[in-house]
């Protein structure tokens, strides 16, 4: 049996004034004015990609915005953003489940980068093994994973 739940009854009518009382709350939180921006910007962005959503069927619109092609950093950051403020305003009694609850963080590619051989010989050389420091930087050096 489905669970009922009570939803306020002054509740955002538009994803605008959800948004606007969401930002208010991080914000007294002590959330940087970057990452406002930031959350600002990508809220955004999901709504006016989808503007039926908020009336619609937030889930199809959800799982249609995360099917674009993008590096796997702009995707986790979209969906922690868009995750939280969903996540707020099921808490808040606006909608009655997170849509992205199921939603999981992609693994981001390893950097591959390649120098010279003179050139690491030469950064080997760079630390004073005769101090401690030095023998420490040489031997993290040498023991960097390479992938």
């Amino acid at each position: 049996m489905p669970k009922v739940v009570r939803l306020r009854k002054d509740s955002p009518a538009t994803w605008e004034e959800a948004m606007e009382s969401y930002l208010w709350f991080k914000q007294a939180g002590g959330l940087w004015e970057s990452t406002l921006k930031g959350q600002w910007e990508v809220i955004r962005l999901f709504f006016n990609r989808h503007p039926e959503a908020w009336q619609g069927d937030l889930k199809q619109a959800a799982y249609r915005f995360f099917v674009e092609n993008i590096k796997p950093a702009t995707y986790n950051i979209r969906l922690a953003y868009l995750k939280s403020f969903f996540a707020w305003c099921v808490k808040e009694g606006i909608l009655t489940e997170n849509p992205l609850s199921e939603f999981k963080k992609r693994k981001a590619e390893g950097w591959v980068v390649e120098f010279d051989a003179s050139i690491l010989q030469e950064l080997l050389a760079l630390p004073d093994k005769g101090t401690f420091a030095g023998l420490r930087d040489y031997s993290l050096m040498l023991f960097v994973p390479r992938t």
